[in-house]
């Protein structure tokens, strides 16, 4: 049964609520909010909307501030680009073009309409009800019917996600081997490392010389040159690249 009150529903009005506020005290803000430590939530969300949190703040503060051109029509571009915390009316208006592909004078005059882009728990559960991605329904189950993910879970996820990085096993593979172990009853950290024991033996391979950055863009299928220029574009760091921000930096070249 569908919980109204859940962690995730929790961020999404911490956010929206204090979107004024510069991206980074947000993120803070809401591990202080909800009582997870820096990347928990921030994994969670990633995985349930394949955009990071990052990226997603900004999106949202994008839209929010563009409502504000349209409710109240005595404020200047610039007014509502300072409100929102933009350091300058071109920076409002390069986000504007980049989320939405428009100008704020567009939404202004209303020749441009924009969808909002909230996400909540109940759409996520509707869009992935026939997603067979263990890791993604472990986390909807546990949102819907207890509001938060079991100290297990939390438990479980944070090992796999280790897992993960340091034997170079899928994340899906992981959580299919863990639901082996518990139908074994023995634990999943001995049988995903005894699993990996025995890929080693089959065919060695060397992940180890491979830097978090490279990893990053062998997953977006891009160049050093372009996760540079990304990084620029949105001015953030490679680990706050999603999907979606990759798109809109290529469909702007």
């Amino acid at each position: 049964m569908y919980m109204k009150q859940n962690k995730f529903d929790t961020v999404m009005d911490y956010i929206d609520a204090n979107i004024t506020e510069e991206t980074d005290n947000i993120k803070k803000g809401i591990y202080n909010e909800i009582g997870y430590n820096s990347n928990t939530f921030g994994n969670c969300f990633s995985i349930l909307t394949n955009k990071t949190l990052f990226h997603y703040i900004n999106e949202r503060r994008a839209f929010l501030a563009a409502q504000e051109l349209i409710i109240d029509k005595d404020k200047t571009i610039g007014d509502i680009a300072m409100e929102f915390g933009y350091s300058e009316q071109s920076s409002f208006s390069r986000d504007i073009k980049r989320y939405f592909g428009c100008t704020p004078k567009d939404i202004q005059k209303g020749k441009k309409t924009i969808s909002d882009n909230r996400y909540n728990l109940r759409d996520l559960c509707e869009k992935n009800k026939e997603s067979t991605n263990t890791r993604t329904q472990r986390i909807l189950h546990d949102l819907e019917t207890k509001g938060t993910l079991s100290p297990q879970n939390w438990e479980l996820f944070g090992y796999l996600e280790f897992a993960s990085d340091e034997f170079g096993f899928d994340i899906d593979i992981c959580y299919e081997i863990a639901d082996l172990a518990e139908k074994l009853e023995i634990p999943p950290e001995r049988l995903i490392r005894g699993c990996y024991e025995m890929q080693l033996e089959e065919e060695l391979q060397s992940d180890g010389q491979i830097s978090p950055k490279e990893k990053v863009c062998i997953y977006y299928d891009i160049e050093f040159e372009e996760l540079e220029d990304v990084c620029r574009y949105f001015n953030c760091k490679y680990y706050d690249i999603d999907y979606g921000m990759v798109e809109i930096y290529k469909n702007q070249q």
